[in-house]
Order: structure tokens, then sequence, then C-alpha cells
């Protein structure tokens, strides 16, 4: 792919390519036409004609067919390279990554899943990721009852030790690798041993 600069002439030389656009869901503050050129204020998407002191920094979805109407949300595309990243996970100053987000691969979580749960005291990654997806805890070793309980505080564990505390990156690793979001983020491991 060449370098192509939205909002500037193409050369002589320019041929068709593809581009990726940073997007971002907004509530329009007023109505809005499809391109408007948009800033934030108080979280909705206003343009300068409505506030005067804010900053550009993108336009209402062009391909939309009306107006967006106060309090409706719509696509704001993100002015060209103001974005600091992009993997179609994209970072903006203005945007910041919501609590919880991971970016890194499946298997970056996957490793960092395992690394946890070899040094600290807790179950096993598998036992551990069952748990943490709400799966039953299948176990071959009788000694184990094989049962959890997460109460959104402590991930209590009948018959396996479990002494640690849970950081809030364990599960945000927990729902990159398998894709489960647990709405019970337990902050502590306990046990009945």
């Amino acid at each position: 792919m060449s370098d192509i600069n939205l909002g500037q002439t193409p050369s002589e030389l320019a041929q068709r390519d593809a581009i990726h656009v940073a997007v971002v869901p907004c509530v329009a503050a007023h109505e809005l036409r499809p391109a408007d050129r948009v800033g934030l204020y108080r979280n909705l998407a206003c343009t300068e004609a409505q506030v005067s002191d804010i900053t550009i920094i993108g336009v209402v979805d062009p391909y939309l067919t009306r107006n967006v109407r106060q309090g409706e949300r719509f696509w704001l595309f993100l002015l060209p390279n103001t974005v600091t990243g992009m993997r179609h996970h994209w970072s903006h100053p203005l945007f910041p990554d919501p609590i919880g987000r991971v970016c890194c691969t499946r298997e970056e979580s996957e490793q960092w899943l395992r690394t946890f749960a070899e040094t600290h005291d807790c179950p096993s990654f598998d036992i551990l990721i069952a748990a943490a997806t709400d799966q039953p805890i299948r176990s071959v070793d009788p000694e184990y009852y094989g049962t959890y309980d997460n109460d959104g505080e402590y991930l209590f564990f009948s018959g396996r030790d479990a002494h640690s505390e849970i950081p809030d990156e364990f599960w945000d690793h927990v729902e990159n690798y398998t894709g489960y979001k647990n709405p019970k983020r337990a902050k502590y491991f306990s046990c009945s041993c």
C-alpha cells in the first residue's frame, strides 16, 4: 500500500488502493449532517458552529443518507494521521482504551495466564481457565473435589490450594484468550484446604 493522505489531492502517480480509517461510535449533541467536521464537548459530538472552542477531530460518517438527530449514535471517522497506533484496535489520545482491554494476541494472553498459574498460589492453568469461564472442572484426581465458586470478590476452590490476589489484568487476559467475559471479576483466590 502506498502512502495515501486523505484530505489532500492525490498525485499523478496515485493508483487505486485500500485504507484503514479509525472510527469510534459517538452521540450527537445536536443535529449533524453526513461529513460534518466535529469535535467533542462533554463527550458529545459538536460542530464549531455550536461550540466555538472545540478541536475538530473527525467527520460524521460521510456515507449516511440522512442527518443524525440530537442524541443519536453514529460513526465518527477520525481525521487522517491523528491516531497513535492501529491494528484494527486503534488508540487515540481523546479515546482511552476501556478498562479491561488487553492489546495483545490470544497467544500472548495464553502465555501470560500460564506464567501466572505457575508463579502464583493457585490451581493449574486448565483449572483456572475452567473456573474463570464458569465451566465445569474435570479432575482425574479423586483427592480433589473439583468445584469452585466465584462471588465477585473471591474465586473459591474446594479441595485445591488457592491463596493469592487476582489482578484485573488476569481477567483481561482470560477474556482475550477465551472470548468469555465473566461479569464476576473476583479479586482474590481462596480455598477450603
